[in-house]
């Protein structure tokens, strides 16, 4: 599992190869945003989904879908694209307890839970809490 320096270090190392066609339409402040390629439909839509909807400072996606392939729950099911990791530092969480935060993803990305995204680890934070755990690691 990866630490939060671990992750920050990734997102700062990604932020430089992000897309252009992420931030054809975004400022210079636009969010970094760190997807591990290639890129499948589901992955495609929570980045694109997560990212009109709560505007992230950071956001982070791992498709760790592979690992869960033997297990009894995937028997007879391909093992694509049925379990993330999704790391969103967003504004959108403010005066939010964690409970409120992940229902505000779970709303988000309905339609892909109903359509066979079977696990979804979220790491959701404000940029005041990220910023929090980046000094107490210095």
């Amino acid at each position: 599992m990866l630490t939060a320096s671990t992750t920050r270090a990734l997102l700062t190392a990604r932020r430089a190869t992000t897309t252009a066609a992420m931030h054809s339409t975004a400022s210079a402040a636009a969010p970094a945003v760190d997807t591990r390629p290639p890129l499948g439909p589901i992955a495609s839509a929570i980045r694109d989904k997560l990212t009109a909807e709560c505007t992230p400072m950071h956001l982070v996606i791992y498709d760790d879908s592979k690992k869960h392939a033997g297990h009894a729950a995937m028997k007879g099911l391909k093992p694509e694209e049925t379990h993330f990791r999704v790391t969103v530092v967003s504004d959108a969480f403010s005066g939010k307890p964690l409970v409120q935060r992940h229902r505000l993803i779970y709303g988000i990305l309905g339609n892909e839970l109903r359509a066979g995204l079977h696990a979804l680890q979220l790491n959701t934070r404000t940029p005041a809490e990220w910023d929090a755990s980046a000094a107490t690691e210095k």
